[in-house]
């Protein structure tokens, strides 16, 4: 039955307070910051009338979290955010404050802590260091003794400064921007030839310097202050001969994400010779310890990568295609998972199996795609192979529920393709299985990550309070 709802509705729908709804509805809610996290899934974190799902890289407002957290379409959602039996919610009001002005902190007299600091606790080459202080690049602000990196535009104004403290002890020391920066005028070097090297802070620039000082000057560098695209963007915006971007960021999960996605963005854009540089161990200042015998952080494999390069090796080593096999088969089974709403780990083994199974009757199609067009059929090995390396962690967003929903309609679209009337393109085909058969391995990959923190949260210690 259709339910009309005013747009009046839906902006208070979408408005409610998350922490007052769940609070009201039983669930437990865990600080975090100045966000809350939920006690039964703590990969959720809420804020206000906003919600974001870390595992699954999913977020938005109210009517959103609603349905996915209750399992509900949209107009129960609806429903339920406009108040059952009278009950009304807490409305987030959103306040906006005015931006502050950028400002670079009150330089010290000099710079003796700094260089301390840059040379001898994070053994970088002193002449480089010295370099850029005279660039006035980093310099030592006058309260807290910081080393600022400053970020200038193409005018030569300061319009961004990235602050490191200097004091180690107990710990990590601080890191942050100065309130006001524009993101798009990060700390950066500009040299004249065709290639800019990239990296999430100011240090692992300048360590990757200390470690390839040959002809530094010649290149462009620049600090993205995280893993956010704005200041590589202005740099080649500001500068039209560079053609070449080295990807250098931190040899863990989120420098292995980052680097796809800026790969994928850059080739968007035109850039055709882009290139992913990885550290040995976590980043370049650690390769700097490990270099001088220094014990250093080592490097972190993306667990989504070792989960496909395992899914990959089970395929190579198992038979797991000798059933019957079609595509109206597979749509079948299919069907019936992207119509579950949840997966629980004493379902493992079954889902496991078929998905693996699925992904080699894909490969065969595959091969009988090929042999269909006339070309050359590729080998089992092969085929993995390309599975492997067309994975990329950062494509692989959202829940297993969503994702079977997709295969399954691609699923229909090929067959339709080989129904059709008139002559097949089996070519086209061929790519086609070829994309359902990385869409499973992400399917298997989202279900790994989901029952891995299912394991987790059944190990976890009880007694969590409910908040007041």
């Amino acid at each position: 039955m259709f339910i009309y709802f005013s747009e009046e509705q839906k902006q208070r729908a979408n408005a409610v307070d998350l922490e007052d709804f769940l609070m009201r509805h039983n669930e437990k809610l865990l600080r975090s910051g100045r966000e809350k996290r939920l006690a039964s899934d703590h990969s959720i974190t809420i804020r206000g009338n906003e919600w974001y799902d870390h595992a699954s890289r999913e977020g938005g407002l109210a009517i959103d979290f609603v349905k996915k957290y209750y399992s509900l379409d949209f107009p129960g959602a609806m429903s339920m955010l406009l108040g059952e039996e009278g009950e009304t919610y807490r409305i987030t009001e959103k306040k906006t404050e005015p931006r502050k002005p950028f400002e670079l902190p009150k330089a010290n007299q000099d710079m003796r802590r700094v260089f301390a600091y840059l040379t001898k606790t994070r053994l970088l080459n002193s002449a480089i260091v010295s370099e850029f202080m005279k660039a006035k690049l980093i310099y030592e602000d006058a309260e807290f003794h910081n080393a600022v990196f400053v970020g200038y535009d193409a005018n030569g104004t300061a319009r961004h400064a990235h602050k490191r403290g200097t004091y180690t002890r107990g710990g990590n020391s601080y890191k942050g921007n100065v309130d006001g920066c524009d993101p798009r005028y990060s700390f950066h070097y500009t040299g004249q030839s065709d290639t800019v090297y990239v990296f999430e802070a100011p240090i692992d620039l300048l360590s990757f310097i200390t470690l390839y000082p040959k002809d530094w000057k010649k290149h462009s560098y620049v600090s993205l202050c995280g893993v956010a695209e704005h200041a590589l963007r202005q740099m080649l915006a500001d500068n039209a001969s560079i053609k070449k971007v080295a990807l250098c960021l931190d040899h863990d999960a989120a420098g292995i994400e980052a680097a796809g996605r800026l790969a994928e963005t850059l080739e968007k854009l035109g850039y055709q010779e882009v290139f992913i540089i990885q550290s040995r161990n976590k980043d370049w200042n650690e390769d700097i310890k490990a270099g001088q015998g220094i014990s250093a952080v080592p490097a972190q494999e993306h667990p989504q990568l070792l989960f496909c390069a395992s899914i990959c090796s089970q395929l190579m080593e198992e038979n797991t295609g000798n059933e019957a096999h079609s595509v109206p088969d597979l749509l079948e089974q299919v069907s019936i998972l992207a119509m579950s709403r949840s997966f629980p780990l004493d379902r493992k083994k079954s889902i496991t199996d078929f998905l693996l199974r699925m992904i080699s009757q894909l490969l065969t199609l595959r091969q009988e795609a090929f042999s269909q067009s006339g070309q050359p059929v590729p080998q089992k090995n092969q085929m993995l192979k390309e599975l492997y390396l067309g994975y990329r962690p950062h494509q692989n967003p959202g829940s297993l529920q969503n994702k079977m929903r997709e295969i399954k309609k691609m699923l229909q679209e090929a067959n339709a393709q080989i129904t059709a009337p008139g002559r097949c393109d089996y070519k086209e085909l061929s790519d086609n299985f070829k994309s359902l058969a990385l869409e499973c391995v992400r399917a298997q990959i989202l279900a790994e990550l989901s029952w891995q923190k299912m394991s987790q949260m059944m190990k976890a210690e009880p007694g969590e309070q409910k908040m007041t």
